[in-house]
């Protein structure tokens, strides 16, 4: 029963008895009673059974290429078969033969193992014992969290529980009721663990009232042809336009962005007007209504109303109102709650223009990101560069990685498929209106979650904002699934030379390792993933 392959077995176990399958290479039990015999202090029995494992030669050859640095870690040498428990086993030889060395190698391997890390009850409590000191203190907490997730009883585990709760009684093991013995189990694992009930039951989030009227489209309108008109200049990168209208000496155009709402697969960003005086060859500066793709409106293509009546813009949409319970990762049934059509929002231009407080951005784009003074009542968000004395030479040193890591993350754009509302299954094409990518610039604003003070010594020339758990609630009620990027804990080696962490915008994220050299810190990718 040690081997990974192995025959099918009869096994009996007094009036009992059940068959295991053969060849389930994807257990790995001898792992598991090695690590329940070290974490319960029979070492010479854990020693004894850890020779006889498969595998802790190419787990060391693992944990030494891992502190190669990239280029060099890609060598033929280098290359292992993940699923052969490599983290686990990295683990447990810490555990059985490291001594007082730093487990800081064995870390950053685990976190570079696409499948070997396991994520129950054993891998946590091994997690726990390898991790204690303070510093890598997050990695213990993480696993029990990530334990206590996997133990949540789903409605399809009935008949497995009822199948237990026979097995504990005829062999009278002691254990009691099932549920006396999951309560034992949890007892060891995170408290309030489990999983994020805004992720587990996702609900109908209802938008805030649009800034601007709507009304129905006047009845008996006769169709106006659309236009396509030709050698105008384009729009400013990161805007992808929805209608273009020109009219005499002006031209106005409606793109979409996710500069201001970052939603990325679930839509299209936010709707932004842009104005020519010169017949479309050049564009003023992009101004922001406020308004988000599918949440609840959908601007169309082309309107029997013009779409610039003198200073007010008329905006033609259907309400296709996005259910924000049917998201998921990745968004595969995204699905609609609300649909009407045959309306139009009127925008006064002096209302996209209006910027009170003159700080360069506009009522309508600071009440969006919760700028206004209203919105910042509660003292966050913290948008960054105003409080200089807060970084000391000391906090700028120890910053750098955090200032590289974000530096890289909004260095290009975010490549987001966006999925349709509403799409039919269609197995023999998946992609089906699945095409069209979302938009952002370059230079969009660095929005982030997180403490404050973690970013504290960023200096950057763009809006950079820091939000918390409770703003992006709030953020959510304007953009359907609002993701401020989250960058982790960072874990460094005892000689603080050496670190990683994780970051996410939600939908797609990665762990990058930091390396000190003589020229300054060295960034580069250990693992990353898109939903």
């Amino acid at each position: 029963m040690l081997q990974r392959a192995r025959p099918a077995a009869q096994v009996s176990v007094g009036a009992m008895s059940a068959t295991i399958e053969g060849d389930d290479d994807s257990s790995d039990l001898a792992g598991e009673i090695v690590s329940a015999l070290a974490l319960t202090g029979r070492k010479d029995e854990a020693e004894r059974l850890f020779a006889r494992l498969q595998g802790p030669e190419k787990a060391r050859r693992a944990l030494a290429c891992s502190a190669l640095p990239e280029r060099q870690a890609r060598l033929s040498d280098c290359e292992f078969d993940w699923e052969d428990r490599i983290g686990r086993i990295v683990l447990l030889d810490h555990l059985l033969h490291g001594g007082t060395a730093d487990p800081y190698p064995v870390a950053e391997l685990i976190v570079a193992t696409p499948s070997g890390d396991s994520s129950d009850g054993l891998g946590a409590a091994l997690k726990c014992r390898v991790f204690a000191e303070p510093a890598l203190a997050s990695l213990c907490a993480d696993a029990r969290k990530s334990a206590a997730y996997f133990l949540s009883p789903y409605p399809s585990d009935e008949e497995n529980r009822a199948a237990v709760a026979a097995a504990l009684s005829a062999l009278h093991s002691g254990a009691g009721t099932i549920e006396t013995w999951e309560a034992k189990v949890r007892s060891a694992l995170a408290p309030g663990g489990g999983p994020d009930p805004q992720e587990a039951h996702r609900i109908s989030v209802d938008p805030l009232p649009p800034p601007f009227e709507e009304r129905p489209i006047p009845a008996g309108l006769p169709v106006r042809a659309k236009q396509d008109p030709k050698g105008l200049a384009s729009l400013p990168e990161g805007y992808a336009p929805v209608r273009v209208e020109v009219s005499g000496s002006r031209a106005v155009a409606i793109s979409l962005s996710q500069n201001y709402d970052p939603t990325g697969e679930v839509s299209g960003g936010g709707y932004w007007v842009h104005l020519s005086e010169d017949g479309g060859k050049s564009w003023q500066r992009p101004l922001y209504t406020g308004l988000a793709d599918r949440f609840p409106y959908v601007a169309l293509p082309e309107s029997p109303l013009p779409l610039l009546d003198g200073d007010v813009v008329n905006l033609a949409a259907d309400v296709n109102l996005l259910d924000t319970a049917s998201i998921t990762y990745p968004p595969v049934a995204l699905r609609a709650r609300e649909k009407r059509s045959g309306v139009y929002l009127r925008i006064p231009l002096d209302a996209l223009r209006r910027d009170s407080d003159e700080d360069g951005l506009t009522d309508l784009a600071a009440r969006h990101l919760l700028l206004d003074p209203e919105s910042r009542s509660g003292g966050t968000p913290v948008r960054l560069g105003g409080d200089v004395s807060a970084c000391t030479p000391e906090r700028a040193a120890a910053q750098e990685p955090v200032r590289l890591l974000i530096e890289q993350i909004f260095s290009g754009g975010t490549g987001a498929i966006i999925e349709p509302l509403d799409r039919k299954d269609d197995l023999s094409n998946p992609w089906q209106g699945m095409l069209r990518l979302d938009a952002n610039s370059v230079d969009r604003p660095i929005l982030l979650q997180g403490d404050p003070r973690d970013f504290s010594c960023l200096r950057t020339r763009r809006l950079t904002v820091v939000y918390s758990v409770a703003d992006i609630a709030r953020l959510n009620r304007m953009s359907p699934d609002f993701h401020a990027v989250e960058i982790g804990k960072f874990l460094f080696n005892r000689a603080r030379d050496r670190g990683f962490v994780s970051w996410s915008n939600g939908w797609a994220g990665g762990t990058v390792r930091f390396r000190r050299t003589k020229s300054g810190w060295k960034m580069d990718t250990i693992s990353s993933w898109i939903s």
